[in-house]
């Protein structure tokens, strides 16, 4: 279960397109990884998750991206969210209701694809054609993730703009771009309405879509083709806990992002997945959303009776609100141009619950983070682990979660992230200084900050875990404390 929202270069407060993705699977820890650019012979090979290896490109892309520490097929951890040294974003969520028209042979899985689509994508619109092409090639299957074995709906952009792009099994696709002056969404299936073919600024799509959906009997030839009403459908053998579009953890998580960003209360089971903000989204504002609980709407998951005494929002398994108890980690793509290409924009990553966890920045010209957030695995808690370190302090919180989170866990995880901003600012105008005579100090500079940004975040997660444990015991407040 996972969710994605793009927004567009004139809605945003920043002038450039911005990202933000949640992956959620309880139980598995997020990592943070870094690849650096790299020249291949023409040997070599890129691995596939089933094990098959496909010819590696001359040259590839540095990137930096999120997985969850399960495995898939050949790959030790999966469901890749990252963004690459060119600025182009990808993210992906499941899609469990969908036409399966796999066939044998089909081998690229979205695991595949998003990596291919990193190393060697330089636009958003590249990287889609350049997914089209390699699945015209080798084919496109549901994914090898048990318990999950779904296609994907993959959220594409670069600073000047983004798309959404759905994948069916044996090859058909479709990516409809975001209006520069709206905000989209996506959550666990497929979106896009009609399609107008003869728009090829908005419309990308696999060779001989149209004339597939009459095939298979979608529509007549000459009606207009609804892509995810031709292969979406609202129901699903394969995971009913995700379902289609109609489903209450898909309806209320459009619901909640279209009523915060464009004030709008429309049914739940609309077919609307964008809006134009009230007023242009900032940083925080995106943060805030991907936070968001339903909070203060009809919906509001603290206010039902499952929600307890204290009004804890994170009762539900499988959550109809953006922020899960069971999220893995949350990447926010700022895709801004304002730095030099080598050094890059800025990413930041919230690990765990995204309400009740910092977001922790870096950037793409630099080496990721530190190696507390690179490692973790399901089941075995370690405290040196950051994910784990996160976790527990979301979870403390379920000893009084209206007494808890409000006072001892957000505050103090929103001033942490604003003064990260100021350090930024200022480390961001050093380093633009620094970097026509000297590029890597430059870029040391950002590293650097990264770095002890990274540390501190930990060290407030730990001192706020402390705490709680000492004063929230039980039926117990040690008030004095």
């Amino acid at each position: 279960m996972c969710f994605s929202v793009i927004i567009g270069r004139d809605a945003s407060a920043t002038g450039h397109v911005m990202l933000a993705a949640n992956d959620d699977w309880p139980g598995c820890p997020g990592h943070v990884h870094h690849v650096p650019r790299k020249s291949w012979a023409p040997s070599d090979q890129f691995m596939t998750v089933k094990g098959v290896p496909i010819p590696q490109a001359p040259a590839t892309f540095g990137y930096t991206y999120s997985s969850a520490a399960y495995e898939t097929g050949t790959r030790p951890v999966s469901w890749a969210d990252g963004v690459n040294d060119q600025r182009v974003a990808v993210s992906m969520q499941g899609v469990y209701a969908f036409a399966n028209y796999q066939r044998a042979g089909d081998l690229l899985e979205a695991d595949d694809l998003v990596i291919l689509m990193l190393e060697r994508g330089k636009t958003a619109r590249e990287a889609i054609q350049l997914a089209g092409d390699l699945i015209a090639q080798y084919g496109f299957t549901v994914s090898s993730i048990p318990g999950a074995e779904g296609t994907v709906c993959m959220a594409v952009a670069d600073p000047q703009e983004g798309f959404f792009l759905e994948l069916g099994p044996g090859g058909y696709w479709c990516a409809r771009r975001v209006d520069d002056d709206k905000a989209e969404c996506r959550p666990n299936c497929f979106g896009i309405g009609e399609i107008d073919f003869a728009d090829s600024t908005r419309f990308l799509c696999s060779p001989g879509l149209y004339e597939f959906a009459v095939e298979k009997g979608y529509i007549h030839s000459g009606a207009p083709l609804n892509f995810a009403s031709a292969f979406g459908g609202d129901y699903s053998e394969l995971n009913s806990g995700y379902g289609g579009a109609l489903n209450p953890v898909n309806t209320f998580r459009k619901w909640g992002t279209l009523h915060r960003l464009g004030g709008l209360d429309i049914p739940l089971d609309a077919q609307i997945y964008d809006c134009r903000p009230l007023q242009a989204v900032t940083r925080s504002d995106l943060m805030e959303l991907m936070r968001d609980t339903l909070a203060g709407t009809p919906y509001d998951l603290a206010l039902r009776p499952e929600a307890g005494p204290h009004h804890n929002p994170f009762w539900m398994e499988i959550s109809t609100s953006i922020a899960q108890s069971g999220t893995v980690i949350c990447i926010l793509a700022d895709l801004s141009s304002a730095l030099p290409d080598a050094l890059g924009s800025s990413i930041w990553f919230a690990f765990g619950n995204v309400c009740l966890s910092p977001f922790i920045p870096c950037y793409t010209g630099g080496c990721g983070l530190p190696a507390a957030y690179q490692r973790g695995e399901c089941g075995d808690f370690r405290v040196e682990d950051a994910w784990w370190t996160f976790q527990e302090t979301a979870q403390l919180c379920e000893r009084n979660y209206e007494a808890i989170a409000p006072t001892e866990v957000i505050p103090l995880y929103h001033a942490l992230e604003e003064q990260f901003a100021q350090d930024m600012e200022q480390a961001e105008q050093q380093a633009a200084a620094l970097f026509p005579r000297a590029p890597e100090a430059a870029l040391k500079v950002l590293t650097d900050l990264t770095d002890r940004q990274s540390l501190q975040a930990l060290d407030v997660a730990s001192r706020i875990a402390r705490k709680v444990k000492g004063k929230y015991l039980c039926n117990t407040i040690l008030d004095w404390v």
